[in-house]
């Protein structure tokens, strides 16, 4: 049996947002009354706006800055050299100052810095406002199964929030540290803006799922039509690997993390992935709890659904799945990350020709796939009758599964996102996608050294104290 788990180190994340960041920290010191000097804390900032000391009342803080940041690479490149390892991977690891963001980069220094040591991590938009769904509200109340409630507004749902229970920080913290005695993640529900990149998430709901929200004839309208709602799960549980939003996420890493790609949206997908397929004993807990996601500026309504494009992290994700697919039974921790450096590292080593059609066929093979799901799911449904609101769903799931064939047939070259900029062209793309893949490659075979450097004394050092 474990010995008890004690969740005592807190870390928060944030890239130009410094009045965000201090509504967070301060709702978490509010929330946590007295017990929140006895915490240990790690602030990780980056871009033009740092913005320093938050005032936390504790005397165990670290202040993740540009300055600190260049002093743990430093420390990590030395290590790595003295063990006659490469250097490169640990400033594309660590490195904040990259235009598409930091949020991998802060992720990989945190982990680095607790070690194996549990710790919770939160977006600097959330408010530490812990809610349980009324049980009036819980149309779905099977363990394993989810509740998804669209609101017009933040003011519609203020009102609902008025019937909720409210959970005090103590007895957050509780349920993660019972949650983390099992399971690599905990994470809890969200209410407010929805953290979605974008509309997709309204097709990844089970049958059962649909059939419950669906009874209501306007739920995809309503979904759809704002960022606004209450998402949390019917019962805690526990599960071998959920693709999980790190909004806010309990963490155990004594049975090891996979490094973060350092930049991008959905680097917490791709995250969570890559750590349950290095270390296949990594399961995550949901928490049958919601915090309040309240970014200060209004993003806005979802994009269309009528382009599909991915993301560098999509294509690691993609990239992970098809390597997982040949790999032997019972292969420790250790052969994976070996296995997968070389994985990653020879997909980079491809000729131009050759890494084009990898990735033309990767996406090729993604999209029939998802298309074939799709397809699969809508004959199930379409004689669902008592869910008035199936039929929108339906259609929508047709529109996407036909673009996906389009894309699937005119083999779409899927270059991410991140690499498009108007002065680059077709091969420049090409390349820095490439580039990217390599210096993943060499990121997951150096992580292991660089965890045991930063678990050292000097490290620890560097680490917590100022």
């Amino acid at each position: 049996m474990n010995a008890p788990l004690s969740l005592r180190t807190f870390a928060w994340l944030s890239h130009e947002r410094p009045e965000a960041l201090r509504r967070s920290i301060g709702s978490f010191i509010e929330g946590a009354g007295e017990a929140a000097s006895s915490y240990r804390y790690i602030v990780a900032e980056s871009g033009r706006f740092q913005s320093g000391s938050q005032d936390i009342p504790s005397p165990n803080v670290v202040y993740i800055n540009d300055a600190y940041r260049e002093k743990l690479i430093g420390f990590l490149e030395r290590g790595l050299h003295a063990l006659g390892a490469r250097k490169e991977a640990v400033r594309f690891a660590l490195d904040g100052r990259h235009p598409e963001g930091s949020e991998g980069a802060h992720r990989n220094a945190i982990a680095l810095l607790t070690g194996g040591e549990p710790f919770a991590c939160a977006d600097d938009d959330v408010i530490f406002d812990i809610r349980s769904l009324p049980p009036s509200a819980k149309g779905q109340t099977r363990p394993g199964t989810g509740n998804f409630l669209p609101f017009p507004s933040f003011a519609d749902l203020d009102d609902f929030e008025a019937q909720a229970r409210t959970m005090d920080v103590a007895e957050f913290i509780a349920a993660h540290e019972k949650a983390l005695q099992e399971a690599t993640f905990s994470s809890p529900g969200i209410r407010g803006d929805s953290a979605y990149g974008g509309p997709r998430f309204i097709l990844t709901f089970d049958d059962a799922s649909l059939e419950s929200f669906c009874r209501n004839k306007d739920f995809v309208a309503r979904a759809l039509g704002s960022r606004v709602m209450w998402r949390e799960t019917a019962v805690s549980h526990l599960v071998p690997y959920a693709s999980i939003a790190t909004y806010m996420l309990g963490v155990n890493g004594r049975n090891g993390l996979a490094p973060c790609f350092p930049f991008g949206r959905n680097v917490d997908g791709a995250f969570v992935y890559a750590t349950k397929a290095l270390h296949p004993a990594s399961r995550t807990a949901h928490l049958s709890c919601s915090v309040s996601h309240r970014p200060l500026a209004d993003r806005g309504p979802y994009a269309g659904l009528h382009e599909l494009d991915f993301r560098i992290n999509d294509l690691l994700w993609l990239m992970w799945s098809e390597w997982l697919l040949p790999l032997p039974v019972g292969i420790g921790g250790e052969e994976r990350c070996k296995r997968a450096a070389v994985y990653f590292q020879g997909i980079a080593a491809l000729s131009p020709v050759d890494f084009h059609d990898f990735l033309v066929g990767l996406s090729s093979r993604t999209l029939s796939d998802r298309a074939l799901r799709l397809e699969a799911q809508i004959e199930r449904l379409q004689s669902k009758r008592q869910a008035p609101g199936l039929p929108a769903w339906i259609k929508v799931a047709g529109e996407e599964a036909r673009l996906c064939r389009k894309m699937a047939f005119e083999k779409a070259l899927p270059t991410p996102v991140e690499s498009r900029r108007q002065d680059r062209s077709l091969p420049e793309r090409l390349e820095l996608t490439r580039q990217w893949i390599r210096s993943y490659g060499q990121l997951i075979e150096a992580w292991p050294l660089m965890r045991a450097l930063a678990a050292g004394t000097e490290a620890e050092q560097i680490s917590f104290h100022h």
